[in-house]
């Protein structure tokens, strides 16, 4: 499951980096300030995909066959919430890399 906090955040950070177009206009400060938030998102989508890991696991398969089935669907829902955090980890780790390019 994708926290609640990672979408509020994301939209957070575009908000910032929109509000701070253009970015060649931008202070030092202001870019600094738009790197760090970034980080920040960066950190609560690598705590969500490690936590996301553990739900991989192998099942146990001498359960109940309806019981396993369940957990399988599960486990498809957790592969699809990892695969929408790794793209979101891609997509903002490369916006804070550019911005902090802009700085250097």
């Amino acid at each position: 499951m994708i926290p609640a906090a990672i979408p509020v955040a994301l939209i957070a950070f575009q908000a910032a980096v929109t509000a701070n177009k253009p970015i060649a206009a931008a202070t030092p400060y202001q870019i600094a300030t738009l790197v760090a938030q970034g980080q920040a998102v960066l950190a609560m989508i690598d705590s969500a995909l490690i936590a996301a890991g553990t739900s991989l696991d192998a099942p146990d398969p001498s359960g109940h066959p309806l019981a396993l089935i369940a957990d399988l669907s599960g486990r498809v829902t957790a592969v699809s919430d990892q695969e929408t955090l790794s793209d979101l980890r891609g997509f903002v780790g490369r916006a804070v890399f550019n911005l902090a390019q802009a700085v250097a």
